[in-house]
């Protein structure tokens, strides 16, 4: 199915509320028609979702940026040789709204002229979506899903963040003005340097990956530690810290191409990568499955009945799964 402009401001007038009590009605009724119009109902409402963070910024204009996408979708199409071009479109919808984040946040930034005294600057990626900042001092920075990422300083003499949630930086090299990353668990001080960093506040596990560079981890009351390129350090908690060596570099950045890679992880911890990248909510009927391990690669581009099908014909145990109203509920049938 294209994306059709008069069914695009037909739902978001659903959306936001200014639809009359008819048009609400017809709108349901058109969407429980069919599961093509459910799925295209659910995706609009993404892109929705979206083009109301980016309302946040009064110089953002969301309707100027989906013609600006549906331009560079257009552009796109007539390059299919030369490019990867996701089809679906549920793919479509994902796009669109990475878009609509990214530019709402380049819109602002394009106005910061330098970095001097530069704070107070917030990105909040929604579940379901990723997005891409680059700082005035020329860091860049890609944010996953669920993340809030906000600018505490940024000048001449301090480059200060924080982040919750997963982000990799590629950080604009400074000697004289150390970079640092605020988390809950730890900080990272880096003069110019790329790495990967993953604290979400409902994860049992901390974790920072250096790819180059130096960095070093920073905690109250003890010495700080240095990492090596190819380094994961796992905070353990009360101060502990792991490093561990020789990983797979794929499976840990691959999530910025919305592609994950899992070596015998639980479906309880898979389940929360599906809830922020999919906004959902993960149910499992019992505990015994919540402990069934996984080995494989799911790409959330796709749709999310797309993944669960793989994960059931790859999973090697006798999975099940229903997804109704956003709630996927996860099964297993050991009869």
């Amino acid at each position: 199915m294209d994306v059709n402009e008069k069914d695009w401001e037909r739902l978001v007038t659903y959306f936001s509320g200014n639809a009359s009590d008819e048009e609400m009605r017809d709108v349901e009724a058109w969407t429980s028609e069919s599961r093509q119009n459910r799925r295209y109902f659910d995706e609009v409402r993404e892109v929705w979702c979206a083009t109301e963070l980016a309302n946040k910024s009064d110089r953002f204009q969301p309707g100027p940026a989906w013609r600006t996408f549906s331009r560079w979708f257009d552009l796109q199409k007539k390059h299919e040789n030369a490019i990867r071009f996701r089809q679906t479109l549920w793919g479509i919808t994902r796009y669109a709204a990475m878009v609509l984040l990214t530019l709402a946040v380049s819109w602002f930034l394009f106005h910061q002229n330098s970095k001097e005294d530069f704070t107070g600057f917030v990105v909040e990626v929604p579940y379901g979506q990723r997005s891409n900042v680059v700082l005035p001092d020329g860091t860049r920075v890609a944010l996953n899903s669920g993340t809030t990422f906000r600018v505490i300083h940024l000048s001449d003499t301090e480059r200060r963040v924080h982040l919750s949630g997963e982000g990799f930086f590629n950080v604009a090299h400074d000697s004289r003005n150390p970079f640092v990353v605020e988390t809950q668990n730890f900080d990272i001080r880096v003069l110019g340097t790329s790495f990967n960093i993953k604290t979400y506040k409902d994860d049992n596990l901390a974790s920072a990956y250096l790819v180059e560079g130096s960095v070093q981890i920073e905690m109250p009351g003890m010495n700080a530690v240095k990492i090596l390129p190819g380094d994961k350090v796992e905070f353990l908690g009360q101060g502990q810290l792991k490093t561990i060596k020789g990983l797979d570099e794929r499976a840990i950045l691959s999530w910025q191409e919305g592609r994950y890679i899992f070596r015998q992880e639980k479906l309880a911890d898979i389940a929360r990568t599906l809830e922020r990248a999919y906004d959902i909510r993960v149910e499992f009927e019992t505990e015994q499955v919540k402990e069934e391990r996984y080995t494989g690669s799911l790409d959330v581009n796709e749709h999310v009945t797309d993944v669960m099908n793989r994960l059931v014909i790859t999973s090697g145990f006798p999975l099940r799964y229903r997804l109704s109203n956003r709630v996927l509920t996860i099964s297993a049938d050991y009869r």
